[in-house]
């Protein structure tokens, strides 16, 4: 089994906020020593930070907070305040505050067009700052997101018509490679920050595609744990060069080529002494309970069985329960169950089912559950766009209460079919179903 380390590589976390917002959950870091503590527990070196208040108004303000916050931990943090466009006053000019900023340490900046007071990321509108960031060649992070007040029209333009500003979209989902793959082909001064691109083999992927320069590395926190964003580095097919660059190498190029300023004087990477080693799991037995099983062609790279069991073998995965795409689930199951009988002590095959067609959901329940004799079901309300607790899954509900095999489902308050509440009347009837939100 090969094993990932971080003995040799320098984690810069280019995506990272502290502070206390208008909600607060388990794990956020609030203030900078919190910060540091899961910096240390994870091996991270060094990080870019923002204030969590500043993406949503009065920025100036809490950019303020944040660079009195964090001075007396620099260079481990290092600020990167939020920007607005100066129209309304809210900022000055931006001739007159990019020096500024610079001279106090700043080495990378943040945009956030679709936070609550969202903007638009036209010419005419962002012009100004965007040519001012572009002649200091200032590292500029750009969220996307999965529902982004910013179009890939408007990203186009931007890397268009300012080709020497370095842009790096942060919060990148997987679901959108196709748009992602033709711009980063268009552009070459575009990259993409990993926290939320936690696609299948995505730091191979792209390093192949495009070369491992193209991406930077960061967690996402406080909305992400820091641990799979350092694990997609750190256990990854890439070279040792490939990770250094992911690690850190990439941002802190960047930020060395901001203009009219020192190169910035980061700390090497921590003792290894004072390191948690992230395969501390690797003597234990696991078991992924949620795994998806993509047949060729489509945009998942090596996501078939005999990719995800070369994965398993380089983080430590013992075994997984696999169910299929979306699509026929006949076609479906018949993937997954051929995946299974290739690889018994690996996987475990999951039956999948869709409501709007009762008929088959009672069939293939019959053959897969009693016939195939696989060990759970996979639901997705959201996307078959069919409520939980409608009617046509009640023989579901029924033969998995009675056969005793679990249901997983994927769950959320954001979907408008799969939120935990709906599931509430249908564990009242079936109070021994045996439920898994993921």
């Amino acid at each position: 089994m090969r094993r990932g380390t971080l003995k040799n590589l320098r984690f810069i976390d280019s995506n990272c906020f502290i502070g206390s917002g208008d909600t607060s959950f388990p794990g956020q870091c609030h203030t900078p020593k919190e910060l540091l503590r899961e910096m240390d527990y994870y091996g991270i070196d060094v990080a870019l930070v923002s204030h969590i208040l500043a993406k949503d108004g009065n920025s100036e303000f809490w950019n303020r907070v944040l660079m009195k916050e964090i001075k007396p931990y620099y260079p481990r943090l290092v600020p990167c305040p939020i920007l607005v466009p100066h129209h309304a006053d809210e900022m000055d000019e931006p001739r007159r505050l990019i020096p500024r900023l610079i001279k106090e340490g700043v080495r990378a900046v943040r945009i956030c067009p679709g936070s609550r007071l969202g903007f638009s990321m036209a010419e005419w509108f962002m012009g100004d700052l965007l040519r001012t960031l572009e002649e200091y060649r200032l590292p500029t992070l750009l969220s996307v997101g999965l529902s982004p007040k910013v179009t890939w029209e408007e990203i186009d333009s931007v890397c268009s018509r300012h080709p020497d500003l370095p842009l790096i979209l942060t919060d990148v989902p997987w679901i959108i490679d196709r748009l992602l793959f033709a711009l980063m082909k268009r552009h070459r001064n575009l990259y993409i920050e990993t926290s939320y691109y936690q696609v299948h083999r995505a730091p191979e992927n792209i390093s192949k595609r495009f070369g491992a320069e193209r991406l930077i590395f960061g967690t996402g926190m406080p909305w992400k744990s820091p641990g799979a964003a350092v694990l997609m580095v750190t256990h990854s097919m890439l070279s040792l060069r490939e990770k250094q660059l992911i690690a850190g190498g990439n941002i802190e190029r960047l930020m060395g080529g901001v203009k009219a300023c020192e190169k910035p004087s980061l700390p090497p990477a921590r003792p290894w002494e004072i390191r948690e080693t992230v395969d501390r799991w690797m003597d234990e037995f696991i078991l992924d309970f949620h795994v998806h099983l993509y047949p060729f062609g489509t945009p998942v790279p090596r996501g078939s069985a005999e990719g995800i069991i070369e994965t398993f073998d380089l983080i430590g995965v013992d075994k997984a329960c696999i169910f299929g795409p979306l699509g026929d689930c006949r076609w479906v199951n018949d993937h997954v169950y051929e995946a299974q009988r290739r690889f018994p002590d690996r996987l475990i095959a999951f039956c999948s089912v869709n409501p709007n067609y009762p008929e088959v959901l009672e069939s293939e329940l019959k053959r897969c559950m009693e016939g195939l004799k696989m060990k759970g079901v996979k639901i997705h309300p959201s996307a078959h766009g069919y409520p939980p607790q409608g009617p046509n899954y009640e023989p579901l509900w029924e033969h998995a209460e009675r056969l005793g095999y679990p249901v997983i489902t994927d769950a959320g308050e954001h979907l408008r079919y799969g939120k935990p509440s709906q599931f509430e009347e249908v564990l009242k009837e079936h109070p021994e179903l045996k439920l898994v939100m993921a």
